[in-house]
């Protein structure tokens, strides 16, 4: 006898064509709300109702090797509570329910190892694909798909030596439009915090910054570059560093939002005033950015839409409807609020 795992019966589609006094395949046409089923209306409620009374769902496994399909994907990121990754996950999660899929999230803690461990898990689980959405610009992880048949999208990365699709936004143009609002306030002493940079954003955004400076004229100054992490804490602690500098900076632009808002805090610590001791500008325009006071100047990146696009792509792939070299860079867009101001004449 199919039991669960609490030791009851399973209910067939038998079942529940016995109890409506239907054929099985009735039930599943309409469990499956088959559009061409032409029974009559009272017959179809009767079949929604031996469903609804009998607690009857179908074995989704069983299903899916009987279908050759799963309609589940598997979603890769580096940190659910970073809201850029929420936004991107969000947009996977709304293209997907339209069009009939379910998603198994992974959340790596931005670790390469937990990220490599769960695309194998993914790999075992039935999934028709995977959308990777991590940090890492990790070969090992490409290795992973390579030496597999599993279709993969990856979202915000890139890497040379992968063969798969990819949506990402312009980060070099992105900070270099940033880097050049902030050269028309009047500032050419403008400092970055990068973010982590073995992270592919980090880098790109690191030498968007630069070329905005040369662009300008401005020499770099490695002294205004410091490395961090992608989260407001280590915001706050490098731009006390840079509150430090017998030279200090008028302007920083960060790496992300979360960076820029714990610059702010640090700025604030000192009893500085921002725009008009220190402009800040981030990036991403995460929900929490226009109700910071002062509202964070920030570079809009298209993350709900990015989430939808890499979704549809990964769909296209496993159907054999897109090319596999398809590469899609979306342009962010520069949004000035109140953090950034000219700069104080002395």
């Amino acid at each position: 006898m199919d039991k669960n795992v609490d030791g009851k019966k399973r209910i067939t589609i038998k079942d529940v064509a016995m109890k409506a006094g239907v054929t099985s395949a009735v039930v599943s046409r309409v469990f499956n709300k088959d559009k061409t089923l032409n029974i009559r209306e009272e017959t179809r409620r009767a079949v929604d109702q031996a469903i609804l009374e009998l607690n009857y769902a179908p074995n989704s496994v069983a299903r899916s090797l009987r279908m050759h399909s799963s309609n589940m994907i598997g979603v890769v990121i580096a940190d659910v509570m970073n809201p850029f990754f929420t936004e991107i996950v969000k947009g996977i999660q709304l293209a997907a329910r339209e069009a009939g899929y379910g998603i198994v999230l992974c959340d790596t803690g931005d670790n390469p190892e937990e990220e490599k461990e769960y695309i194998r898990i993914l790999q075992s689980q039935f999934v028709e694909g995977i959308i990777l959405g991590s940090s890492y610009v990790e070969d090992d992880v490409v290795r992973v798909f390579e030496k597999s048949d599993i279709k993969y999208v990856m979202v915000n990365r890139a890497s040379a030596n992968a063969s798969a699709p990819y949506v990402r936004t312009n980060d070099i143009g992105g900070m270099m439009d940033m880097v050049e609002h902030l050269v028309q306030m009047g500032h050419t002493k403008i400092a970055h915090l990068s973010g982590p940079l073995f992270v592919d954003t980090a880098i790109r955004r690191l030498e968007g910054y630069r070329k905005g400076l040369k662009k300008a004229g401005i020499e770099y100054n490695s002294g205004y570059v410091l490395e961090t992490k992608y989260d407001e804490e280590s915001g706050y602690r490098a731009c006390k560093e840079l509150l430090k500098l017998e030279e200090r900076p008028t302007a920083i632009c960060a790496g992300n939002d979360m960076v820029a808002i714990g610059a702010m805090r640090a700025i604030k610590s000192e009893g500085l005033s921002i725009p008009e001791d220190i402009s800040v500008a981030g990036y991403n325009d995460i929900w929490v950015a226009p109700l910071l006071a002062p509202s964070l100047t920030t570079m809009n990146t298209p993350l709900l839409e990015m989430g939808g696009i890499t979704f549809r792509m990964l769909r296209d792939l496993i159907k054999g409807e897109l090319d596999v070299q398809k590469k899609i860079t979306l342009e962010p867009e520069l949004v000035v609020r109140e953090s950034t101001g000219p700069v104080r004449e002395k």
